[in-house]
């Protein structure tokens, strides 16, 4: 029994210390960040879709706010009502978001995209997959054969 409230006094202490020393660290070392920095993300949609070329939401939102070569209306699932917002917090003008679509490079069945081989196996688009990229001679098309 004694041994037994030692060990919970001994392990209290320790974790109470290592707290200790942890908070007062991150005060020492807290590193201050631009508010707008965070106002800018607040205002992006955060998909983290990599659409505008950077790792996500919050390193777009750095990078437009720290970096005057960067434009605001990068944010593409955010469109022209994101990109005024960013332009107005960061004080950038923001051109005209040119409108973009989604290219199909292939659809449909065997009479629209031929087949490079005649596939007879598990029914599963990842099975068929394995296999030379699949059966159908498009690679970019759907090969019907089940769940990926």
């Amino acid at each position: 029994m004694y041994t037994s409230i030692m060990i919970l006094v001994v392990m209290g202490s320790v974790g109470l210390i290592f707290g200790i020393i942890l908070a007062f660290a991150n005060k020492k070392f807290a590193v201050e960040t631009n508010p707008l920095i965070h106002l800018v993300e607040e205002a992006l949609p955060k998909g983290q879709c990599g659409a505008c070329g950077y790792a996500g939401c919050i390193a777009y939102a750095e990078a437009v706010v720290l970096n005057p070569d960067v434009a605001p209306n990068l944010c593409i699932p955010g469109k022209e009502t994101v990109a005024r917002m960013v332009a107005e917090l960061t004080g950038k003008a923001a051109p005209q978001i040119e409108p973009r679509f989604a290219h199909v490079k292939c659809s449909g069945g065997a009479d629209k995209a031929a087949l490079s081989f005649r596939y007879e196996g598990i029914e599963d688009c990842t099975a068929a997959n394995y296999i030379q990229g699949g059966p159908k001679g498009c690679k970019y098309g759907c090969m019907g054969l089940g769940p990926v």
